[in-house]
């Protein structure tokens, strides 16, 4: 069975395209990307660390489902 032709009128073709969020992410801002999160671990008595971890461990760990 052909495919119909599709009338002028109705514009050009739909087009679609892959890309990755990560990759826009980092073009966009460069090498802040990489950089520390400043101040993500406090503790009770004031002292604070820098999270260093671009993982899936740690303090981004996914959740596991489990209490």
């Amino acid at each position: 069975m052909a495919i119909p032709r599709i009338p002028p009128q109705n514009g050009l073709p739909v087009t679609t395209r892959s890309f990755s969020l990560k990759e826009m992410v980092v073009r966009e801002w460069g090498s802040e990307f990489a950089a520390p999160d400043h101040g993500a671990y406090q503790f009770s008595n004031g002292r604070q660390f820098d999270s260093t971890d671009l993982g899936q461990t740690g303090f981004y760990r996914q959740p596991t489902g489990r209490p």
